[in-house]
């Protein structure tokens, strides 16, 4: 059995990304920070979701030796001038006192409160906001996959709704007509930031496999198009599977920060 490390002791983190990860294929253990009490904390000081969404994927990966998934998410509210953003969840200030162990509830519901507080002047048509999703997936030698998902919606006046966690009662969803926190679990996967990133890693994930791959398989290699899926051929060179499965294998052009797979001769990008 696979044991693979998803990098949080958020509880209700933990259950979205294993109820949608739970169908990945292949015989997989999920552990969560809470059974490995003893790994020390990866300090997360990225400038930028994806920054330390990769920091802690691989700083996790190589402390345990598992493959590790990390995220890094928050609250981008146009008015506070994209605040909270990355410190979204210590927005109202470190735990009293600091350290692990924390009434997650408690700081949940000091740091919509001091948003409430920020937005109490704040008009309607000017309240909005979006969660923000990064993901990562590290063995313990190279980040393998990274994916972002984004979930619009508008800073609510009050907290409403008992579901999710974090900034959920205050984030009120027009297409809902709901808040985050009205909304079920299933409801909620499907449409927010979360969901759409895991939406997106699981293929990469499938394809990827079981075995550790070696050195420098991948890494660094992002897709161009969200979605597709990611498979390795030993010599750091990433394939797109339905091409595989066709039996032929695409042309890649390799490019800053990502990877493109090549148009048949004569047909331009859309």
């Amino acid at each position: 059995m696979k044991k693979i490390l998803v990098a949080t002791t958020n509880q209700g983190k933990m259950a979205e990304l294993i109820e949608m990860l739970g169908d990945t294929g292949g015989d997989v253990r999920w552990l969560s920070l809470s059974d490995l009490p003893e790994v020390d904390e990866v300090v997360e000081d990225g400038e930028t979701f994806a920054q330390n969404a990769c920091k802690k994927a691989l700083g996790y990966a190589k402390a345990t030796g598992y493959w590790t998934i990390a995220d890094d998410s928050g609250l981008v509210i146009d008015a506070l001038n994209g605040a909270p953003g990355v410190i979204s969840a210590r927005f109202s200030g470190p735990p009293d006192p600091p350290g692990k162990g924390q009434d997650r509830t408690l700081i949940d519901h000091r740091n919509t409160a001091k948003v409430l507080s920020l937005m109490k002047d704040v008009p309607a048509e000017k309240r909005t906001a979006r969660f923000v999703c990064s993901l990562a997936l590290a063995s313990p030698q190279d980040i393998l996959i990274q994916t972002e998902g984004v979930f619009e919606g508008r800073i609510a006046r009050e907290e409403t709704g008992e579901n999710g966690f974090g900034y959920d009662p205050i984030f009120f969803v027009p297409s809902q007509n709901k808040t985050a926190a009205e909304l079920t679990a299933g409801e909620k996967n499907a449409i927010s930031h979360r969901g759409s990133a895991l939406g997106r890693l699981k293929p990469l994930l499938a394809a990827l496999g079981a075995p550790e791959p070696r050195r420098g398989t991948c890494a660094g290699l992002r897709l161009a198009r969200p979605g597709a899926a990611l498979r390795c051929d030993g010599r750091n060179r990433a394939l797109h599977a339905p091409a595989l499965a066709r039996g032929r294998r695409p042309e890649l052009r390799r490019e800053p920060g990502r990877i493109q797979r090549g148009l048949p001769r004569g047909r331009a990008a859309a």
